[in-house]
């Protein structure tokens, strides 16, 4: 099974595609958060989570969430996730590269913020194994790709 979570308007065919959010395209199933219950343990052989994310849930439901999703993907297995990098975007604005509505933008839904180093360090704790972690779209997106 392929996952593609916090997809919006983004579905992928061969994937199945979950939002929080309400939507007419009937190949998305909205769902009530990321915890991915419906799924087996070891049963994802790949998930893409979206930046947005992560910051769709508050910090403390977050370890959790992240290791419903490691027990479900099988072994081998990969999680390819995007996030706000939030010394980035901070950084960027800060130093007048970035313009308040931009930031605002970034920044107006979300409930968490997370740094490259906090989201690596929190995968490795719950046995994954980094394989990229890098940035893209101007520098203000995180991404990790690891293995369980």
């Amino acid at each position: 099974m392929k996952v593609n979570i916090h997809c919006g308007d983004k579905t992928r065919e061969g994937y199945s595609n979950f939002d929080i959010r309400a939507s007419g395209d009937t190949k998305l199933k909205q769902v009530k958060d990321y915890s991915m219950i419906q799924c087996s343990a070891n049963e994802i052989e790949e998930m893409v989570a979206h930046a947005g994310t992560l910051e769709s849930m508050t910090r403390s439901e977050i370890p959790e969430r992240l290791k419903s999703w490691y027990e479900r993907i099988k072994p081998g297995g990969s999680l390819k996730l995007s996030f706000i990098e939030s010394k980035k975007i901070a950084t960027s604005y800060s130093y007048n590269n970035m313009d308040l509505v931009s930031y605002e933008s970034h920044i107006s839904s979300c409930k968490s913020l997370h740094s490259m180093f906090e989201v690596r360090n929190t995968l490795i704790a719950l046995g994954f194994k980094i394989k990229t972690s890098d940035f893209s779209i101007n520098d203000y997106i995180g991404t990790i790709h690891a293995e369980k």
